[in-house]
């Protein structure tokens, strides 16, 4: 990421609970370090040595700003997660219309994912471990969370308008949210047969067709 956009200062919370420092632009330097280490080397050689290595620091410099690999790696999903989410908002300012509004939230991974395909190699590597890991789980939950509450938020006006209830909402949004992962994983991990144009486009096509088709006259 360091080649392409910045970070906006309020991202920085969302990533390390502070505003943007010297201290923090360090630890962005190791995360986009075990970003393309995980993404090229898998997780056993993803150590504090390699990436010490990659950005030129001794060991224990490393480990004074992670404790543990873990942290690495929550650090890590953390920044490639707030780097989508920038992209999303960076858009969704752009659209007045809610069908608009909806549009760039659900495109907003695909968009994300094509530029930073590394970033796709960490969140499948941490859909693993959530599996066994509580804490990977728990920081899985406020990601999931996250995406619904955006697809969601578009869809608000729906209810002033008595078009939906907010029960509803809740309920397109998580499925929006599976259907938007669903086509990602299978177009990154399979053969699909499509462009990712042509996958981003049938996704948000799916999306917006099942909204409308909830809508109470």
């Amino acid at each position: 990421m360091s080649n392409r956009e910045k970070l906006p200062s309020s991202l920085y919370f969302q990533i390390f609970d502070t505003k943007r420092t010297k201290s923090e632009l360090i630890k962005i330097k190791i995360l986009e370090a075990v970003i393309d280490c995980l993404a090229t080397q898998g997780l056993e050689a993803t150590t504090f040595e390699s990436i010490g290595k990659i950005v030129n620091m001794e060991r224990a410099h490393v480990n004074y700003y992670f404790s543990s690999r873990k942290e690495l790696i929550k650090g890590a999903v953390r920044y490639a997660v707030a780097t989508g989410q920038q992209i999303i908002i960076r858009n969704v300012k752009k659209a007045n219309h809610w069908k608009d509004r909806l549009k760039i939230v659900i495109d907003g991974p695909f968009e994300w994912l094509s530029q930073y395909p590394k970033h796709f190699s960490v969140m499948s590597l941490f859909y693993y471990l959530c599996t066994h890991d509580e804490d990977m789980r728990q920081l899985q939950n406020v990601i999931q969370k996250g995406g619904e509450d955006r697809i969601a938020a578009t869809l608000d006006v729906l209810v002033h308008n008595g078009q939906l209830t907010q029960t509803k909402i809740k309920e397109i949004s998580r499925a929006v949210q599976s259907m938007i992962s669903g086509n990602i994983h299978y177009f990154f991990t399979s053969d699909y047969g499509w462009s990712m144009k042509q996958v981003r486009t049938k996704t948000v096509q799916m999306a917006v067709d099942l909204v409308t088709s909830q809508l109470s006259e």
